[in-house]
């Protein structure tokens, strides 16, 4: 079976209709700090500016810029991504929007001097920065503004999605619980295809399978008390629990297709996860984006930490063009 590229499990995970890159976490753009910090930000944007979007996704950024400024402004705003995304909502008609798929931010496909700001929440990081950074220093004007909102390492959104993807490697790995899962339930199937048979054969598949049932229950449960004392938090905030409820209950029909499917979902998830923690920020990096930022034709404005009440969550880079 062929494997998917992160991208196309990015496709899929925007063609699903996520708003963010966090799932069902925000179901309107974004919500809390997040949300005041962008907020702030586009309030500061001059008129008849023009506003490049980098890694876009569904364009949630954008279409808060939209929902808090007066059309008076006469902003027109780009987005980007490297993902494949069917926008079907309208947003993309609107007269100053323009949205575009498909598309390398370390090389974009502007003319210099294009833009007045470039921003991008979440997102750049993923990308080669001084590839990136540099093609964002060739699109703005002189005196074109950079703002950017990051994964770092140190952030809350960063430790606990560490430990999630923990918590799935373990889940995924080679005779634990998804394996056992799998095992259980063609145990169950044929219990059940066996059940009121009358032949002594058929009898004997059912005797086999409900203790073959029995042997793979006890393998899960004891897999599953593994991980919940490792990754206590982690487990009951995911779906796991709730899913495998549904699925050992009556109401669930076709097991096996409902578990094969349940578990390319957390495959995708287990991408994107590593991928997220893997663009996260690095203290190193951090300490010297000021050089980074002057190696690509940027001057640093400001970098500070985005806090609400679970601690750091991001950091907030401002940068300028100089040259």
């Amino acid at each position: 079976m062929e494997t998917k590229t992160n991208n196309e499990h990015w496709n899929d995970y925007w063609s699903q209709g996520h708003k963010t890159s966090f799932g069902s976490a925000f179901t309107n753009c974004y919500e809390g700090v997040i949300k005041t910090t962008w907020v702030q930000y586009f309030n500061t944007l001059k008129t008849n500016s023009r506003v490049l979007d980098l890694c876009t996704g569904n364009a949630s950024l954008l279409r808060l810029a939209k929902s808090c400024l007066n059309e008076d402004n006469n902003i027109h705003f780009t987005g980007v991504d490297y993902a494949d995304i069917n926008t079907s909502d309208g947003f993309a008609k609107l007269s100053n929007i323009n949205l575009m798929f498909n598309v390398n931010i370390e090389q974009l496909p502007f003319e210099a001097d294009s833009f007045d700001y470039v921003i991008s929440n979440f997102g750049i990081e993923y990308s080669n920065l001084n590839k990136s950074l540099a093609e964002a220093s060739r699109v703005l004007i002189i005196g074109g503004k950079v703002e950017l909102v990051c994964h770092c390492h140190d952030s809350t959104i960063i430790k606990s999605n560490a430990d999630e993807l923990a918590m799935l490697n373990l889940m995924l790995s080679e005779s634990n619980v998804l394996d056992n899962l799998k095992a259980l339930i063609k145990a169950l199937v044929i219990r059940e295809k066996n059940k009121l048979q009358a032949s002594a054969s058929e009898q004997q598949s059912y005797q086999e399978a409900c203790q073959s049932a029995e042997k793979f229950r006890h393998k899960l449960n004891d897999n599953i008390a593994i991980i919940d004392n490792s990754f206590t938090k982690a487990l009951h905030e995911s779906e796991f629990l709730a899913f495998l409820k549904y699925l050992l209950s009556k109401q669930c029909q076709d097991k096996e297709t409902t578990l094969r499917a349940f578990k390319l979902s957390m495959q995708a998830h287990n991408s994107r996860l590593s991928a997220m923690i893997n663009a996260a920020l690095s203290k190193t990096l951090l300490t010297s984006i000021s050089e980074v930022l002057k190696e690509n034709g940027l001057s640093l404005l400001n970098i500070k930490d985005v806090v609400n009440e679970d601690g750091k969550i991001a950091c907030q880079i401002s940068a300028k063009k100089h040259t």
